[in-house]
């Protein structure tokens, strides 16, 4: 049965980490419809991929990327771009095709919003989309991205394209997990994590990406520790182990 507004798409959701033991700050969680706009789970956020299936089918995913060629013959890739790691990119706001509108909002702004509460522990009413925009990726163009961390606390990246027109590509994190949904698929992630985006070797490829708010909440300070004992950093609290000799 095909899917219809507002309904949740097929997803599973990957832990990329764990923590063996919980911690006060984690243990004693707030159901999402208790939390307040002055906290957040960030360990949650932070460790969570959700992974989803068919959250467009064919005929949608390729309507959003004409809709996006079509204001880029007029505008050209990347008119507005961001200042920092910017992408060859058209913004939704800019689509001129009614219909593709209504597919971002039906089909991937109000779903994913839902996922974030449920998924993130975030009051879903406080959620929102604060920007998003349509990447081309391609070899006659920008290739990838490199690691960079977005402003959101919740990013979502929707891939258009069918698999046969590009090789290569995905969203890659700094503990070497690589995602690349097929066409019409996407992943719900702690946008504050860094992460990149893989080079294309063939073709070109279409994405979507969401970045959405909730307040002014962000979990950036904890994203940066995360991603330096993902690089084998101790940190500051590795440090101090060593100065006492905690754990020799």
């Amino acid at each position: 049965v095909e899917g219809t507004a507002g309904t949740a798409p097929p997803l599973r959701r990957r832990r990329r980490k764990v923590p063996l033991e919980p911690t006060p700050e984690t243990s004693q969680s707030a159901p999402s419809d208790m939390l307040t706009l002055n906290s957040c789970n960030c360990d949650l956020i932070l460790d969570t991929v959700v992974e989803f299936e068919d959250l467009l089918r064919p005929n949608e995913a390729m309507a959003l990327l004409e809709a996006a060629r079509v204001t880029a013959e007029r505008e050209g890739w990347g008119a507005d771009t961001h200042k920092k790691y910017g992408t060859k990119d058209v913004k939704i706001r800019d689509l001129s095709s009614t219909a593709a509108q209504k597919i971002f909002q039906d089909k991937l702004a109000e779903p994913l919003i839902d996922a974030i509460g449920e998924y993130f522990e975030l009051p879903k009413g406080d959620v929102s989309v604060d920007d998003a925009f349509i990447v081309r990726y391609a070899t006659d163009s920008q290739r990838g991205l490199a690691f960079h961390r977005d402003g959101s606390i919740v990013s979502a990246i929707i891939s258009l394209s069918n698999e046969r027109d590009y090789m290569g590509g995905g969203t890659q994190f700094m503990d070497g997990s690589v995602y690349r949904p097929s066409q019409g698929g996407g992943i719900l992630f702690g946008g504050q994590r860094l992460h990149g985006g893989v080079d294309i070797t063939r073709g070109a490829r279409y994405i979507c990406t969401i970045f959405f708010k909730c307040g002014g909440l962000s979990c950036r300070d904890l994203a940066v520790l995360k991603d330096k004992e993902e690089e084998g950093d101790p940190g500051i609290w590795g440090t101090i182990a060593d100065v006492l000799g905690v754990g020799k």
